[in-house]
């Protein structure tokens, strides 16, 4: 059995959003990639609700994050609703409050338990249930299914937070508890420690991604080969292989002696150009695929873009010569 490859790209979609208001680098294979392969479009509503539907898991409305990465964190598939927790910094901007950071908060073990256990004891009558098993990624487990939108993080980062705060029939009482929590924060020793240091307070959690699990579909993977916890959470579910994200497709193409198909799930580029990284992908994935698609090495490629398109070659697909290459914009 031969080995084939599926290469989901998240990111994609702002990249391409971005060039084109400006000049596009000329990428050959990329070009030729999206010229001679046979393409598929869907709706997709986010990277992360189409990473579940790589997984057959098929979200409306609210992707279940949350659970997710829980079962990846703790080895533990939860019962109970599960939502991330998100420990952030929020802090006034002229006339509205911006969330600043996240990932950029340097948060000790100490610290985390500290914090969870206050929070703990101050909702032990809602019966809530705080976690951080990892440094970034807390968790808060609750009885029953809330009445509420809440919105992903990636939505409220650099931006204000009024407009993505929680919605619904239960609104204002999730709005009242992200208040104690802010309270709770304001007023906690490890905040008071951290600013003395000259460090940012965590003086807010971000909740969202909630849902519930439910049982894992078959899928087919052979592999899994990511860095991105909502991809490896998934796999971990499905009971998929998983390994870290390869440098390129050489070192891909050298680590995978499984036959099958391989998703690999690409990182969300961050901190540089989208000229940039058209271009790394094209030099690192895509033209080395092609050429090892030619040479036999795979049998198939297919590339999963979050734009909600699936481009697929196989055989000699790439050599139609007669269909010219255009530029991605």
């Amino acid at each position: 059995m031969a080995r084939t490859i599926t290469l989901f790209v998240p990111g994609f979609a702002a990249c391409l959003a971005e060039l084109r208001k400006a000049a596009i680098p000329r990428v050959p294979e990329l070009e030729a990639f999206f010229a001679r392969a046979s393409k598929t479009q869907s709706v997709v509503s986010s990277a992360d609700a189409l990473a579940f539907e790589l997984f057959g898991r098929h979200c409306e409305g609210r992707v279940p994050v949350g659970p997710v990465t829980y079962a990846l964190d703790t080895g533990i598939a939860p019962v109970k609703y599960v939502m991330r927790a998100d420990p952030v910094y929020i802090a006034p901007d002229r006339d509205v409050l911006r969330l600043l950071a996240h990932a950029e908060l340097k948060i000790a073990r100490d610290e985390s338990r500290s914090i969870i256990d206050t929070l703990n004891q101050h909702f032990s009558a809602d019966e809530f249930k705080f976690e951080a098993p990892q440094s970034h990624r807390w968790y808060l487990s609750i009885p029953t299914e809330p009445r509420v939108q809440f919105h992903p993080l990636a939505s409220a980062l650099g931006n204000s937070v009024d407009p993505v705060l929680p919605t619904g029939d239960d609104a204002r009482r999730w709005h009242g508890y992200l208040n104690e929590i802010q309270m709770l924060l304001h007023s906690h020793p490890v905040n008071a420690e951290r600013e003395a240091r000259g460090e940012l307070p965590l003086n807010s959690l971000w909740l969202w991604g909630g849902g519930q699990l439910t049982a894992a579909p078959p899928v087919a993977w052979a592999q899994v080969w990511s860095d991105d916890p909502v991809t490896l959470g998934l796999a971990k579910l499905a009971g998929v292989p998983r390994t870290g994200l390869v440098a390129n497709a050489r070192g891909w193409l050298d680590a995978a002696v499984t036959p099958g198909d391989h998703l690999i799930s690409l990182s969300e580029a961050t901190g540089s150009g989208a000229a940039d990284v058209i271009v790394s992908l094209n030099e690192r994935w895509v033209a080395p695929l092609c050429r090892a698609l030619k040479a036999r090495e795979i049998s198939r490629i297919t590339l999963v873009l979050d734009t909600g398109a699936r481009l697929t070659a196989q055989g000699k697909v790439l050599e139609r010569w007669w269909i010219r290459r255009r530029p991605l914009q």
